[in-house]
């Protein structure tokens, strides 16, 4: 699948010569997602079989996950440029796959969680080994697309997990329907059986993979680099961190309860749902994940700093939760969340495009591995639950009370990151420039 350093491929511009590698890892990441947002394709089910509030479903959506995708990405980082990478992801995806196959066995409450931390560990490896792939040969100004093109993956996951699910789910519950004395696995179980087939196929390809050349000065990297580095750099590092925290923040908690959303909003069966709020996932969110990187490589092809950018398209997003939170029945719903999905996409890759120039790339694998564990613990770890648990004291169930908790959490996140982003431009700039 991938040629030699040397040969004509290699006379190729890098673009063109790592178009397999990047088509092969964006689809490794669409497995990832979809496989993160099938428990939320299944919530009202799930929730209706353990009798779980809306509160322990957003422990089951976040924390469940990042506890050890956060353990796991860290380990995983401080060596990740030395690794046999290719092998490493398809490994990662050979285990959460299992994971996920997993869920459909449980039967209790206990035994979700317990998968749940399993297909977290699994995940873990993935993002910094794949960015340390891509943006290895990345010319100065040029990373921007490689970072969206991999992160589309990602929001196509998710659409995919929806339409999929909910299009398993309508399908083995008509042929319940139909076959009342068949005995079969719920419709719930069966879909997270087979949706992990695929993923076999992917684990596949990337053990057939070429490996890349360890980073120019892997080997020489120690623990106290990246620490130094950013001891040195802490305001500018601590503040994108920050910011890049809500942009996930308000990603995952719309992510996680995007099908329920569209169950008590717009007063459609579960499937209906699910296969909805995917087909507005497919378009709205490859459509902002480019839209965020392409605004991130001209902001720094033009000598601005991209910090400006990431404030201006956080803006959108209140106004926008507010008229979701708002809406009724599919039409305005399904506008709205387009609207809402689309600003996040924008805002989730301008944050992680404009954080790789302010790391050296010889430490770019450990600081990945911070970025992620970062904003996957605020991210994941924060925003199903508290969307969660906000609704819940709204009043859990009625039609009003979810939409209107993840209008104001985005309304209380989104305003202050962006104000923090726009007066960390100057030293963005600084940091940017003593990373090159």
């Amino acid at each position: 699948m991938t040629s030699g350093r040397d040969g004509p491929a290699a006379e190729r511009p890098p673009e063109f010569r790592l178009a397999p590698a990047v088509l092969l890892l964006a689809g490794v990441h669409f497995a990832a997602h979809a496989d993160r947002v099938l428990p939320a394709v299944a919530a009202p089910v799930l929730q209706a079989r353990f009798g779980a509030s809306d509160g322990a479903m957003g422990l089951l959506l976040g924390p469940a996950f990042v506890i050890a995708y956060i353990f796991g990405t860290i380990l995983a980082g401080a060596w990740v440029d030395r690794a046999r990478r290719y092998r490493l992801i398809a490994w990662s995806l050979v285990v959460w796959s299992l994971a996920s196959a997993a869920l459909g066995l449980a039967q209790t409450w206990e035994h979700l969680l317990v998968a749940r931390l399993v297909v977290g560990l699994g995940q873990a490896a993935l993002a910094p080994a794949a960015l340390s792939i891509l943006l290895q040969e990345s010319p100065p100004g040029g990373g921007g697309r490689r970072v969206a093109a991999f992160t589309s993956g990602a929001a196509l996951g998710r659409s995919g997990a929806l339409l999929a699910g909910g299009a398993l789910l309508a399908l083995f519950a008509a042929v319940s329907g139909a076959w009342p004395d068949l005995r079969a696995p719920a419709p719930w179980r069966l879909m997270f059986f087979l949706t992990a087939v695929p993923n076999l196929i992917l684990a596949v390809l990337l053990f057939r993979m070429a490996e890349p050349p360890p980073m120019l000065g892997a080997v020489r990297i120690a623990n106290g680099d990246a620490f130094r580095w950013a001891r040195r750099h802490r305001l500018a590092l601590g503040i994108h961190l920050t910011v890049s925290s809500a942009a996930i923040l308000l990603t995952q908690a719309l992510g996680a309860w995007a099908p329920s959303l569209f169950v008590r909003a717009a007063g459609l069966e579960q499937a209906q749902g699910a296969m909805l709020a995917g087909v507005v996932v497919l378009i709205a969110g490859p459509a902002g994940h480019f839209l965020g990187g392409s605004l991130i490589d001209r902001m720094r092809r033009t000598g601005r700093s991209p910090a400006t950018a990431l404030a201006l398209v956080f803006l959108p997003a209140a106004p926008c939760a507010a008229l979701l939170g708002a809406a009724e029945g599919p039409v305005e719903v399904a506008a709205a969340f387009f609207a809402l999905a689309l600003v996040l996409g924008a805002v989730a890759v301008a944050a992680l495009a404009s954080f790789q120039p302010l790391v050296p790339g010889r430490l770019r694998g450990a600081g990945n591995a911070v970025y992620f564990a970062t904003v996957s613990l605020v991210g994941l770890g924060l925003g199903p639950p508290l969307v969660g648990i906000l609704s819940d004291s709204l009043g859990s169930g009625s039609q009003g009370a979810l939409g209107t908790a993840l209008a104001l959490v985005t309304a209380g996140v989104a305003f202050p990151a962006a104000l923090l982003s726009y007066v960390n431009r100057a030293a963005w700039s600084k940091t940017a420039a003593a990373a090159e």
